[in-house]
């Protein structure tokens, strides 16, 4: 059964156990909403009138209610401050993963233990890992104009001089040299290392820019070890190597999880190449693991280790549609809390757990809404073991020269249940016709199916 992507967020975010609520309890003017309109107000603009609005609110509160509102400053102070766009983006993939995942039952197995309770120990480490894999995308972003202008961040050539540009200056602070002396994690840590470089290059094809996914996995990295080494200094060690302080236990293992998350928000947007010319580009950066990579699935594992995690990280982002549909929109003539709430009401889902799995996606009211979606989605194809089709495709005749109803207007509508792929392929030469046409063409519906590799094997 379809239900809207508001109704399915809701009922995760008013779900006691989840713990969502203690994270928020500070709200300003938490007691005199009810709990659909506290929800709601995450959307929106802040009472501060900050650029970042409630949802960057929320993410200060998750950070204190596990006791690190100095790794949220730290991260605040180096550049790190989402816009509203991304906090709300951010937000929306952090339910959207715990939906898909219960919707869906996919097990998540290759987790670090923090808590003896499984649902409690992927809820912090979820929340942790997709509250910062953009955490950098502000820092990307004016890495694009400063390497296009030629100044501020264009002395950063390596990823050693992102570590001085931050003063990460301690070799135990810095994510890819810890990396490299874990055991079997040297190659991983240099792929990082070259893929980095590689964005920071490019300038060639005026596409250079520092990497949001290392970016962040850095400064995350380094943010969590200053907070860690305030408790091995100050705090009590225990027989089982944990540490107390504070109030706050850290796991014997501490440092290892933490490298685990900041492994994640790295490769969360390491993108393989597509053409010949991208393959020869990357062997320049000696990123060959990326070319002979096989597709991230739902159940596979790489290098031994289980990839689950990383790609539910990957399937949310790229299916997260606020960020998508808000891109292509004039935030001049829009109120962007409102449009996220109307987004997340008229796009129904609908969930298929058996093998294969798979998404669909409709939205009758609105299906410029897929169509502005549709990009995002279809580039998770590239890396991860899903494959996405379009279900349905509308073609409106606008007729600019008179005004008519909305009954008048013409339209034909396509579908084709049986190979879904038949409209995929059609549909850039259907919506070619809108550039010199009066009419207006956008997707009706989009199915994303997850393959699995070693199911097919």
């Amino acid at each position: 059964m379809a239900e809207s992507l508001y109704d399915l967020y809701y009922a995760v975010f008013n779900d006691k156990s989840r713990g969502f609520w203690n994270i928020t309890a500070s709200f300003p003017r938490y007691g005199t909403l009810d709990s659909k309109e506290f929800f709601e107000s995450l959307f929106k603009p802040s009472l501060d009138n900050n650029n970042s609005g409630n949802a960057y609110h929320f993410i200060f509160e998750f950070f204190e209610s596990i006791g690190k509102e100095s790794v949220f400053w730290y991260l605040k102070d180096t550049q790190t401050q989402l816009s509203m766009l991304d906090s709300n983006h951010t937000l929306s993939a952090l339910l959207l993963g715990m939906v898909v995942k219960d919707k869906l039952g996919i097990k998540i197995q290759n987790l670090p233990t923090t808590y003896d309770d499984e649902e409690q120990n992927f809820a912090y480490y979820w929340t942790l890992t997709c509250i910062c894999h953009d955490i950098a995308r502000q820092i990307e972003e004016e890495s694009i104009v400063s390497f296009k202008r030629g100044h501020d961040f264009k002395y950063i050539t390596s990823i050693q001089d992102f570590y001085k540009a931050f003063f990460i200056e301690e070799d135990d602070e810095q994510f890819t040299t810890v990396l490299k002396n874990q055991r079997g994690f040297s190659k991983k840590a240099d792929l990082i290392t070259n893929y980095f470089r590689f964005r920071l290059k490019t300038a060639e094809s005026n596409d250079a820019r520092m990497d949001h996914g290392i970016a962040g996995a850095i400064l995350f990295y380094a943010a969590m070890m200053k907070d860690f080494k305030k408790a091995k200094d100050k705090g009590t060690h225990n027989q089982d190597k944990s540490i107390y302080y504070c109030g706050r236990r850290f796991a014997p293992e501490y440092e290892k999880n933490i490298l685990f998350i900041a492994e994640t928000i790295a490769e969360h947007n390491m993108w393989v190449p597509t053409t010949p010319t991208a393959r020869k580009l990357y062997r320049c950066f000696h990123l060959d693991e990326l070319i002979t990579r096989k597709p991230i699935a739902y159940e596979s594992t790489e290098n031994g280790k289980n990839t689950s995690f990383l790609f539910l990280l990957g399937l949310v982002d790229a299916m997260e549609p606020i960020k998508g549909v808000m891109k292509r929109t004039d935030k001049k003539t829009v109120n962007e809390g409102d449009r996220a709430i109307d987004i997340l009401k008229e796009l129904k889902f609908s969930f298929t757990d058996e093998s294969p799995k798979r998404v669909e996606i409709t939205c009758p009211k609105h299906p410029e809404y897929l169509t502005s979606s549709w990009e995002r989605i279809s580039d998770g194809d590239v890396w991860l073991d899903i494959f996405s089709n379009i279900t349905g495709i509308e073609i409106t005749f606008n007729n600019s020269e008179i005004n008519f109803t909305e009954e008048s207007s013409k339209r034909i509508e396509i579908t084709c249940p049986e190979h879904p792929e038949y409209l995929t392929s059609s549909w850039k030469r259907i919506s070619g016709g809108d550039t010199w046409l009066d009419m207006s063409s956008n997707i009706a519906g989009i199915e994303v199916t997850f393959n699995n590799s070693r199911e097919n094997t």
